[in-house]
């Protein structure tokens, strides 16, 4: 009875201490502002460079090797120039560059004219191409014009302040987006086109009345940009290829913390979830991939201590075992675990002191783009061929 009794008493304090810490955190809290910078963009392939440098040397060592027989017969007439030239060197020296330029000049075929112009507009357009490579688009206005953005593959982000970027201070916009997207180039050898559709402190519901109409817009956009590329361009692939290639839905931190509040359960959690990837699929199409990631900031934020950080991991589990449910039951639907402290590469204590900004709840640059690589990584992974289900019967 006494091991009871203690016990109980024990139980009942931690759940005060815990129930204290949580009314702390929700009078207390302030998050920071959205992040300056744009929603969108485009990350270039970046060994496209590598790759136009080696194409470019190998058109110009073609080209070189084609005009060399004629570069040897010109320099033959210069040394006889040379070997003729007596003590008016100087004057005779100006004829002989100017009879070897005019030599080069009017080569006596016809066909010699039109072979040397191949040759110059070929080293003109090399140059061009590996100019250009270089240059980094970060923009989807960019001065690569429409046609780059309606190839490049397309990853869009829809959630809450992890997909604004709050805790992001370098003025580019959220940096969880644009690194999966950078990540995604260099894996993919492609163009990625990213863009980010947020609402802070937004959950499951506000997600679906409010940003559901900026995606159909933003896809209307995209296959009207592929259509009038079709009319111009022979590659039909395009109009094969979804409008959007994946869509992030990070979700679950603010449906929970709503749930305290209105009472709603982790199954009326999976049921709007449900609603909400049924109607991307119909936006984007059944080809989209759905990527539904679970949230690691619950286990290192130093904001949240013990015992309210057990407490919160216990219901964050819960609520992505939902997430899971759909991706196991759910055509193109892929569920992320969360990293494992081995993948941040440091302690826990350290994560929390590297990886978050300074409202100690969301993470900093550094945090971004550890978790990018990461979703970077499964989303690659995703893209596998495989059967797969349906779709879910009884959610």
């Amino acid at each position: 009875m006494g091991v009871r009794k203690v016990v109980l008493v024990g139980g009942a304090m931690v759940a005060g201490v815990t129930l204290a810490q949580a009314a702390n955190l929700w009078l207390s809290y302030q998050s920071p502002p959205d992040p300056a910078g744009p929603q969108f963009g485009l990350e270039t392939y970046k060994a496209k460079t590598s790759e136009l440098s080696h194409q470019g040397r190998v058109l110009v060592d073609g080209v070189a090797e084609k005009y060399k027989a004629k570069k040897m017969e010109l320099a033959e007439q210069g040394r006889n120039l040379v070997d003729g030239m007596s003590e008016t060197y100087k004057a005779k020296s100006i004829f002989f560059r100017e009879g070897v330029r005019a030599m080069w000049q009017s080569v006596s075929r016809p066909e010699d004219h039109a072979q040397r112009d191949d040759f110059m507009i070929a080293l003109q357009r090399a140059v061009a191409r590996l100019k250009g490579s270089e240059r980094k688009v970060d923009s989807a206005e960019s001065n690569e014009g429409p046609a780059k953005q309606a190839k490049a593959r397309r990853i869009l982000f829809i959630g809450d302040s992890l997909v604004q970027g709050v805790g992001c201070e370098d003025g580019n916009g959220p940096t969880l987006p644009r690194k999966v997207a950078e990540f995604l180039a260099d894996k993919w050898k492609v163009d990625v086109s990213w863009r980010a559709l947020g609402i802070s402190g937004g959950d499951v519901r506000q997600l679906r009345e409010e940003v559901l109409p900026l995606l159909q817009e933003d896809v209307t956009v995209v296959k009207s940009q592929r259509t009038r590329l079709l009319s111009e361009d022979s590659d039909k692939e395009l109009l094969s290829r979804p409008p959007v290639d994946a869509v992030f839905l990070v979700v679950g931190l603010n449906d929970w913390k709503k749930a305290v509040r209105t009472g709603r359960s982790w199954r009326s959690f999976r049921e709007d979830l449900h609603e909400l990837v049924r109607d991307i699929k119909e936006i984007c199409g059944e080809d989209c991939t759905v990527v539904l990631p679970s949230l690691p900031g619950v286990d290192f934020a130093p904001l949240f201590r013990e015992p309210l950080r057990s407490l919160l991991r216990v219901m964050n589990g819960r609520w992505d075992e939902q997430k899971r449910y759909l991706a196991e039951n759910l055509k193109q639907v892929h569920f992320v675990d969360k990293p494992t402290l081995k993948f941040w590469g440091t302690t826990s204590a350290e994560v929390s002191d590297e990886m978050f900004c300074n409202d100690r709840v969301h993470p900093n640059e550094k945090g971004y783009t550890k978790w990018g690589e990461y979703l970077a990584e499964s989303l690659s992974n995703a893209f596998r061929p495989e059967s797969k289900k349906s779709d879910i019967v009884d959610a």
